[in-house]
């Protein structure tokens, strides 16, 4: 069962999709045809939730999705090249920053609630921060 939510960031959306359970069915239309480059990420553990940082200078959150599974995220999006670049006007002597489709997948180390995510975009930095899943015990008598 997949759920969706949209986050609001300046007047664009980022949506994030929820897979309720553990597992990569039904993602054939979430990967992109073609990929161009992945974003770098740092992920770490504060207390009880797991924060993942990845690197999206100049992409705009709109042509960015987000795939929250209990163990994984899936992260996709596109950077758009400046519009004069488009135009056959000038003669390349240096390209470094990738542009185009992203694709990245990121393996979390514990279990969270991906229905529970905060998602924050500042200073070209998407931070992720996912509660840890609790374990329940029951008692057996």
């Amino acid at each position: 069962m997949k759920t969706e939510s949209e986050t609001a960031h300046q007047n664009n959306t980022l949506r994030v999709i929820f897979e309720d359970r553990v597992g990569l069915n039904d993602l054939e239309n979430f990967f992109p045809e073609v990929i161009n480059w992945q974003p770098l990420y740092d992920l770490y553990v504060v207390k009880d939730e797991i924060v993942v940082t990845i690197e999206v200078t100049g992409i705009e959150p709109r042509d960015v999705m987000i795939y929250a599974g209990k163990t994984y995220l899936l992260v996709k999006g596109k950077r758009r090249s400046p519009e004069y670049l488009d135009k056959n006007c000038c003669v390349f002597h240096n390209l470094e920053i990738p542009f185009g489709q992203f694709f990245r997948r990121i393996d979390l180390p514990l279990p969270v609630e991906p229905h529970k995510i905060k998602v924050q975009i500042e200073n070209g930095l998407l931070t992720l921060q996912l509660p840890v899943l609790k374990e329940k015990f029951i008692a057996i008598d």
